[in-house]
């Protein structure tokens, strides 16, 4: 086997081993979101409500 076939298997390999822990890593970070999710589904029933200031009013100078 001449040295540029060693040099590329080597590199498919390394990049293969990226990829797959790439994919590892998200599919825990998916199951971490998704409990998040579910914990603050669970926290707050009611859905989400969003807090609004007052305006203020015209008459002031």
């Amino acid at each position: 086997m001449s040295a540029m076939s060693l040099a590329l298997l080597l590199t498919t390999a390394a990049a293969t081993a990226v990829g797959v822990a790439a994919l590892h890593a998200t599919h825990g970070l998916r199951r971490q979101v998704s409990a998040l999710r579910g914990e603050l589904a669970a926290a707050n029933p009611g859905g989400p409500t969003a807090a609004v200031p007052q305006a203020r009013s015209a008459d002031r100078t």
